[in-house]
């Protein structure tokens, strides 16, 4: 692993923590990061990028085959085959 996705790796894991502490707390997500001195922008950055992560690592590559006809009274033509990963 590089040094650069062990960093950002670490920042995860520091913010899982965060979120973990602020559920625990009961607190309101304004409350919870003025008592710990956490912008409430940042806290929600975070939460997204951590699902979208999330989302990331759960969903495979995968293919999707689509197929089209085109006709009109001077041409036709075919599409085939859109890959996703």
């Amino acid at each position: 692993m590089s040094t650069k996705s062990l960093l950002h790796q670490a920042r995860l894991n520091k913010w899982l923590k965060h979120f973990a502490d602020h559920k625990a707390s009961g607190l309101s997500v304004t409350d919870w990061c003025l008592q710990n001195n956490i912008s409430k922008y940042k806290f929600f950055y975070w939460k997204r990028l951590l699902k979208d992560e999330a989302v990331t690592q759960m969903l495979p590559s995968f293919s999707v085959f689509l197929q089209m006809s085109i006709k009109s009274s001077t041409a036709s033509a075919k599409l085939s085959v859109c890959s996703i990963s």
